[in-house]
């Protein structure tokens, strides 16, 4: 089993790479964020700000829809 770093953690390694337009790498580590804390926004929008960079409006926006749902 691997063992990921905090929610925290992640939340920073993700803004990190995506600071560095390494937007793979900041959609990992948002995905691995969410894993360990799924009612954050955070990692929502790490995400979605990552697969908009990545040309993937269309999850993007999926991902959007789905925060709004939880946090109107």
């Amino acid at each position: 089993a691997v063992i990921l770093p905090s929610f925290e953690k992640c939340i920073e390694y993700s803004k990190k790479y995506f600071d560095k337009k390494k937007y793979k790498e900041a959609l990992k580590w948002a995905k691995n964020a969410n894993i360990q804390n799924k009612k954050s926004p955070l990692s929502l929008i790490m995400s979605a700000k990552a697969l908009y960079r990545l040309g993937r409006k269309e999850e993007a926006l999926k991902i959007l829809k789905i925060y709004y749902k939880y946090n109107k």
